[in-house]
Protein backbone atom coordinates (compact mmCIF):
# COMPACT_ATOMS: atom_id res chain seq x y z
CA UNK A 1 0.00 0.00 0.00
CA UNK A 2 2.79 2.52 0.82
CA UNK A 3 4.77 2.05 -2.44
CA UNK A 4 1.78 2.70 -4.74
CA UNK A 5 1.52 5.61 -3.02
CA UNK A 6 4.66 7.05 -3.38
CA UNK A 7 4.54 6.46 -7.29
CA UNK A 8 1.59 8.35 -7.19
CA UNK A 9 3.13 11.10 -5.19
CA UNK A 10 5.90 11.11 -7.13
CA UNK A 11 4.33 10.92 -10.27
CA UNK A 12 2.36 13.70 -9.44
CA UNK A 13 5.27 16.01 -8.54
CA UNK A 14 7.21 15.03 -12.01
CA UNK A 15 3.98 16.43 -13.57
CA UNK A 16 3.92 19.46 -11.54
CA UNK A 17 7.12 20.10 -11.94
CA UNK A 18 7.41 19.55 -15.95
CA UNK A 19 3.98 21.76 -16.62
CA UNK A 20 5.62 25.11 -14.65
CA UNK A 21 8.88 24.10 -16.78
CA UNK A 22 6.54 24.10 -19.89
CA UNK A 23 5.05 27.46 -18.78
CA UNK A 24 8.29 29.31 -18.73
CA UNK A 25 9.34 28.10 -21.75
CA UNK A 26 5.98 29.42 -23.17
CA UNK A 27 6.47 32.96 -21.74
CA UNK A 28 10.21 33.10 -22.59
CA UNK A 29 8.63 32.02 -26.36
CA UNK A 30 6.19 34.89 -26.06
CA UNK A 31 8.07 37.45 -24.88
CA UNK A 32 10.85 36.15 -28.00
CA UNK A 33 8.25 36.56 -30.32
CA UNK A 34 5.78 40.29 -29.00
CA UNK A 35 8.93 42.27 -27.15
CA UNK A 36 9.52 45.21 -28.62
CA UNK A 37 12.96 46.85 -29.34
CA UNK A 38 14.68 49.93 -31.41
CA UNK A 39 16.52 49.94 -34.31
CA UNK A 40 18.44 53.08 -35.91
CA UNK A 41 18.31 52.95 -39.73
CA UNK A 42 19.40 56.27 -41.85
CA UNK A 43 18.19 58.60 -39.72
CA UNK A 44 14.94 57.07 -38.80
CA UNK A 45 14.21 54.52 -35.95
CA UNK A 46 12.11 51.75 -36.81
CA UNK A 47 10.37 49.68 -33.66
CA UNK A 48 10.92 45.90 -34.45
CA UNK A 49 8.80 42.99 -32.74
CA UNK A 50 10.40 40.22 -31.45
CA UNK A 51 14.06 38.56 -32.48
CA UNK A 52 13.86 38.51 -36.07
CA UNK A 53 10.09 40.40 -36.52
CA UNK A 54 8.63 43.15 -38.63
CA UNK A 55 9.10 46.40 -38.78
CA UNK A 56 6.02 47.80 -36.60
CA UNK A 57 6.68 51.50 -36.51
CA UNK A 58 9.03 54.26 -37.97
CA UNK A 59 9.57 57.18 -36.10
CA UNK A 60 11.30 59.85 -38.02
CA UNK A 61 11.98 63.37 -38.66
CA UNK A 62 8.28 64.26 -39.46
CA UNK A 63 6.43 60.51 -39.30
CA UNK A 64 6.18 58.52 -36.52
CA UNK A 65 4.10 55.89 -35.07
CA UNK A 66 1.25 55.74 -33.36
CA UNK A 67 2.52 54.36 -30.16
CA UNK A 68 -0.14 54.32 -27.82
CA UNK A 69 -2.02 51.66 -30.24
CA UNK A 70 1.38 49.88 -30.24
CA UNK A 71 1.77 49.14 -26.71
CA UNK A 72 -1.95 48.87 -26.23
CA UNK A 73 -1.97 46.25 -23.52
CA UNK A 74 0.27 47.86 -21.13
CA UNK A 75 -1.17 51.10 -19.44
CA UNK A 76 2.08 52.40 -17.99
CA UNK A 77 3.35 51.88 -21.61
CA UNK A 78 0.66 53.55 -23.04
CA UNK A 79 0.88 56.54 -20.21
CA UNK A 80 4.26 56.74 -22.07
CA UNK A 81 3.50 56.47 -25.20
CA UNK A 82 1.15 59.91 -24.43
CA UNK A 83 3.84 62.10 -23.46
CA UNK A 84 6.07 60.38 -26.41
CA UNK A 85 3.40 61.63 -29.10
CA UNK A 86 2.82 65.08 -27.07
CA UNK A 87 6.41 65.97 -27.22
CA UNK A 88 7.76 64.46 -30.92
CA UNK A 89 5.90 66.56 -33.09
CA UNK A 90 6.46 69.93 -31.72
CA UNK A 91 10.24 69.13 -30.77
CA UNK A 92 10.50 68.06 -34.24
CA UNK A 93 8.89 71.04 -35.82
CA UNK A 94 10.32 73.62 -33.27
CA UNK A 95 14.27 72.26 -33.93
CA UNK A 96 13.59 72.35 -38.05
CA UNK A 97 12.10 75.95 -37.53
CA UNK A 98 14.84 76.69 -35.54
CA UNK A 99 17.43 75.67 -38.23
CA UNK A 100 16.32 77.05 -40.67
CA UNK A 101 15.60 80.30 -39.55
CA UNK A 102 19.47 80.17 -37.78
CA UNK A 103 20.76 78.83 -41.38
CA UNK A 104 19.14 81.77 -43.07
CA UNK A 105 20.48 84.19 -40.96
CA UNK A 106 23.74 82.68 -41.03
CA UNK A 107 23.15 83.29 -44.78
CA UNK A 108 21.81 86.46 -44.89
CA UNK A 109 24.75 87.68 -42.11
CA UNK A 110 27.72 86.14 -43.86
CA UNK A 111 26.72 88.26 -47.39
CA UNK A 112 25.98 91.24 -45.39
CA UNK A 113 28.89 93.89 -44.42
CA UNK A 114 26.94 95.53 -41.75
CA UNK A 115 25.87 93.67 -38.52
CA UNK A 116 22.14 93.96 -37.94
CA UNK A 117 20.10 93.63 -34.67
CA UNK A 118 17.28 91.70 -37.04
CA UNK A 119 20.50 89.39 -37.85
CA UNK A 120 20.93 89.06 -34.58
CA UNK A 121 17.85 88.87 -33.10
CA UNK A 122 16.61 85.79 -35.92
CA UNK A 123 19.96 83.86 -34.77
CA UNK A 124 19.18 84.41 -30.73
CA UNK A 125 15.26 83.03 -32.22
CA UNK A 126 17.01 80.39 -34.40
CA UNK A 127 19.21 79.28 -31.22
CA UNK A 128 16.46 78.81 -29.50
CA UNK A 129 13.69 77.19 -31.38
CA UNK A 130 16.77 74.32 -32.02
CA UNK A 131 17.14 74.59 -27.48
CA UNK A 132 13.18 74.06 -27.11
CA UNK A 133 12.93 71.58 -29.98
CA UNK A 134 16.16 69.75 -28.33
CA UNK A 135 14.25 69.65 -24.95
CA UNK A 136 11.27 68.39 -26.32
CA UNK A 137 12.80 65.74 -28.24
CA UNK A 138 14.79 64.63 -25.07
CA UNK A 139 11.44 64.13 -23.05
CA UNK A 140 9.88 62.30 -26.29
CA UNK A 141 12.60 60.14 -26.63
CA UNK A 142 13.20 59.34 -23.06
CA UNK A 143 9.12 58.40 -23.30
CA UNK A 144 9.59 56.18 -26.19
CA UNK A 145 12.36 54.27 -23.85
CA UNK A 146 10.15 53.96 -20.95
CA UNK A 147 6.78 53.01 -22.83
CA UNK A 148 8.56 49.91 -24.67
CA UNK A 149 10.03 48.97 -21.36
CA UNK A 150 6.90 48.54 -19.40
CA UNK A 151 5.45 46.86 -22.89
CA UNK A 152 8.04 44.10 -22.63
CA UNK A 153 7.92 43.82 -19.07
CA UNK A 154 3.94 43.36 -18.71
CA UNK A 155 4.71 40.75 -21.62
CA UNK A 156 5.81 38.72 -18.71
CA UNK A 157 2.77 38.56 -17.19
Amino acid sequence: MRCPLRVAVGCLSVAAFSTVGLSQSDSTRSYDVNALRVESHFGDFRIVRGVDGPVVGTIGTFKRVDLVKLVAPSENAMKEARVFNRNHGPGTLASALGALVLGVSFAVAANNDDASWGLVAAEVAGSGLILYGGIRLNRAFNALSKSLWWYNRDLRH
